[in-house]
Order: C-alpha cells, then structure tokens, then sequence
C-alpha cells in the first residue's frame, strides 16, 4: 500500500506510492487508479489528526486528470487538505504530483459523510473537532456540476459485480465506481482509442453484491463533450 512519510504544518500530509504498470498499462488506467490512492491517502491522512477509527462514506468524486506522463514504478505523492466542513460532512482534497519532480498529475475532490458505523444504513453524526481544526483554504477551482442531459439514445451495459468490490460497509466501494464507469464507456466507445480526462459522480445509493447493475451510456448534448454522462441502477 505504501509508505506513510508524515505530515507538514496546518494538517497538510502527504503519502507516497510507486505505479505500478497496471495502472498505467491503458489511457484510463492511470485515471480508474486515482481514487483508491485517494482512498489509502485520506486515511492516513485522518489516522495523522487523531482520527484512526472515523467512520465515513464518500458522497462524491470530481477527479480531473492534468498530466499524463507517469510510468512504471514513478513514485507519486498525494497531498490531503480538509477544505470545508459542515455539520456531518466535510469536504476534503487531494493532488497528485510526482515525487521527484513535484509535477501536478491530477487533482481530486470528495465529499465525505460521517456516520456512527461501518453499515450502510448507519445514520450520520457531527463532524469530529478534528477535522475542524484542520480547514484550509480550497486549493482545486473546479467548474460548476451540470445539470445530467437527457438520455437521448443511451445504450445500457450490464455491470459484473466481483467480491472484491465490497468494501466494509457491504457495498460497492466508491473507487470501483470509476472503473465500472469506464468499462462502459469504453464498450460505448465500441474499440476507438480514447481517454476520459476528468469525471464527475454522485452516489445517491448504495449498490450490493447481489444487485442486478445496469450501467446507461450517452453521448452529452454538446458534441464536444465525451461520451462519458451515464447512470448506473439497480434493475
């Protein structure tokens, strides 16, 4: 998983990891590997401040790909910032950059929901002092969510579900989300090379292993978006 090097000033931390040549092996690859580095990040980066044991789901991703020139066993970092909180949700935000020469590869932004449990129907509680005491400044300026288009001639994709995409809430764990999306995509794409440079998702529901997923793939309404707008339910 990695080696955590420590922390800097204001709760600024840092975890670092070399690629591996699975992630970068295919243009979305470096992409679909982006929020389980986030995932390992966030926890160390919470386990710093005193949170070791903080229960939490994630709500959101904005993921926005800036650079893709990384290569087998590169050495990464993800730096960690708290960047708002609320009364049980808290926004947090990552960068990735290379080690040895600090370029930005990506940036991330998630919103986490705390709650009292590791269940999916665990209700949710006040945000700890913590992570309040911890709040910078937002370093990412993403653009503004757009409403999702119509689904105008979108194809559906059955989604295959593994045991290894439940995390320990019993539910599909948020970073596989963005691989399922871009096995979609990418069928949508019926073989034409291409890459998804950013991606934007909101998980309204919880998905299982024993669900029937359907994943519904669409071309946006301008035709300079990617194919990427999609929505994925259980049947």
């Amino acid at each position: 998983m990695g080696e955590f090097y420590g922390m800097t000033q204001a709760g600024e931390g840092f975890w670092e990891t070399a690629v591996r040549w699975v992630e970068v092996s295919t243009p979305n690859a470096l992409l679909a590997a982006i929020p389980s580095w986030v995932d390992v990040a966030r926890e160390y980066f919470l386990i710093s401040i005193g949170e070791r044991n903080l229960q939490y789901i994630v709500r959101t991703h904005r993921i926005e790909l800036v650079d893709t020139c990384v290569q087998n066993r590169d050495r990464v970092r993800v730096l960690s910032f708290v960047t708002r909180v609320g009364k049980t949700s808290a926004e947090i935000e990552h960068e990735v950059r290379m080690v040895n020469d600090a370029r930005l590869l990506a940036r991330y932004s998630g919103a986490v929901v705390v709650v009292e449990g590791p269940a999916h129907d665990a209700p949710s509680r006040d945000v700890p002092p913590s992570l309040r005491e911890h709040v910078l400044p937002a370093r990412i300026a993403f653009p503004p969510a757009r409403p999702l288009p119509t689904a105008n001639g979108a194809s559906s994709y059955s989604v295959p579900l593994r045991c290894a995409d439940i995390d320990g809430f019993g539910h599909v764990n948020n970073a596989r989300y963005v691989e399922l999306l871009l096995q979609a995509v990418s069928a949508y794409m019926k073989g034409t090379r291409h890459q998804v440079t950013a991606i934007f998702a909101s998980f309204d529901l919880p998905v299982f292993l024993t669900d029937d997923v359907v994943a519904d793939v669409w071309r946006a309404n301008s035709p300079a978006d990617v194919p990427a707008v999609w929505e994925m339910g259980v049947e």
